[in-house]
């Protein structure tokens, strides 16, 4: 069996795991059966997983093509990130405002121009297209 046949049953695995061991955390604590159905609906029927941000920044650098880095390196951001606010909202639904300081190290006077800032949601477990092996290796 391939991988790519694999990963639709084990998703399936998982997310049913994840629903029993959900339902026994609830009913250990006890929970009343309004917030458990709630807590057991179909609006929570799929784990989300880790939190994850998926970023990328996209632009031109410009400057001089011989000097585009400081001395001894390419160019690079520093990224240092966390969250400035962490809550649940009143319908049930968290939600979060990341903070993110991007430090460029670039050469003297180069700058990036045409930036584009991409920020995505990888914390959602969805199904991913399958490709065949001699195409993944075609794109690397």
């Amino acid at each position: 069996m391939s991988s790519g046949m694999r990963q639709k049953p084990a998703q399936e695995i998982i997310v049913k795991t994840a629903a029993y061991l959900r339902r026994a955390i609830f009913e250990t604590i006890g929970i009343g059966s309004t917030l458990l159905e709630r807590a057991l609906g179909p609006g929570y029927s799929v784990p989300r997983g880790p939190l994850l941000l998926v970023r990328y920044v996209r632009g031109t650098l410009i400057g001089t093509a011989e000097q585009l880095a400081a001395e001894g390196h390419y160019p690079t951001f520093h990224w240092q990130s966390g969250f400035q606010m962490v809550r649940i909202g009143e319908d049930g639904v968290y939600q979060f405002t990341p903070k993110l300081t991007i430090t460029p190290n670039f050469g003297p006077g180069v700058r990036m121009g045409h930036v584009r800032n991409e920020v995505w949601d990888g914390s959602k477990m969805i199904e991913q297209p399958i490709a065949d092996s001699a195409d993944a290796m075609d794109s690397v």
